[in-house]
């Protein structure tokens, strides 16, 4: 199993809570995962032993699956890639019964693979799918605030080579899949369009950077927008150390990193 991130979401929590009996941060597959499974199949009567038999195998199927490391173990991140296929298979009536006994993962997923592994080789290397991403993204229309999205992109890739060999088998480029629904679902661009905002709206001369001089036109302008403006440029003096280049200014790859900072907990009034 993985290492354990800072932060888990509540559906992983829960499910923590529920299976990692030992409390030592992993759902083994003896013990914890397979011995729940079987008791719910032997108090089952809807069906006969060979029904029973195919539940447990999708069961199992999905389990390694979802052990990208192959340990016998289940961490945070592998829990969270195990819920998404659950996910995946209720949302597309093929849950765990004999009709789907062969089914673990999303045809979306493996046509979406099918593209991104450009050479055909059977991975998606750093390269291929970063260019993936962006024919991907670019219909979204986010803005130009690109570091965002490039700091976002590599940051899931990384996440999703459990191996660490700089390539995405088709079970990782899954897990990068389920990663990306749930950055999108939870809201992961409310900040970046905050600091798309900010920009639009302070940055005078469009060269990609905030000046102090900027800050106080438009906060002495009455724009429409200038209290909610003052209210970040107020909280970004305050936070030297978002300044990377000790400039003053603010500038778009400090935005990214500022708006981490105000992730969760927005200044009154800067719902923008």
């Amino acid at each position: 199993g993985q290492q354990p991130p800072e932060r888990r979401p509540r559906s992983v929590a829960a499910t923590m809570r529920m299976l990692d009996k030992d409390g030592d941060g992993q759902i083994t597959y003896d013990e914890e995962y397979m011995r729940p499974a079987r008791r719910s199949v032997e108090g089952w009567d809807g069906g006969d032993a060979e029904d029973a038999e195919a539940i447990l195998g999708w069961y199992t199927a999905v389990f390694d699956k979802a052990d990208l490391d192959h340990d016998d173990a289940l961490g945070d991140d592998e829990t969270r890639f195990l819920l998404c296929i659950v996910s995946e298979a209720l949302t597309n009536l093929r849950g765990p019964s004999p009709s789907a006994r062969d089914h673990v993962g999303a045809r979306s997923t493996e046509n979406l693979f099918k593209h991104a592994d450009a050479d055909g080789d059977g991975f998606v290397r750093d390269d291929e799918y970063f260019q993936h991403m962006v024919t991907r993204t670019a219909p979204l229309e986010w803005g130009e605030v690109d570091t965002f999205i490039e700091v976002w992109q590599w940051e899931t890739f990384l996440k999703a080579d459990v191996e660490k060999d700089g390539a995405l088998t088709p079970d990782e480029f899954h897990f990068s899949v389920c990663l990306v629904k749930d950055d999108l679902s939870a809201g992961k661009f409310a900040e970046r369009s905050l600091m798309t905002k900010l920009f639009r709206g302070m940055d005078a001369n469009n060269d990609g950077k905030i000046t102090p001089k900027e800050a106080k036109q438009v906060i002495a302008s009455g724009h429409g927008q200038a209290e909610r403006y003052e209210q970040l440029w107020e909280l970004w003096e305050l936070s030297p150390a978002y300044d990377e280049n000790k400039d003053g200014c603010l500038d778009r790859s400090e935005a990214y990193f500022f708006a981490e900072e105000l992730k969760g907990q927005p200044p009154d009034g800067a719902g923008l």
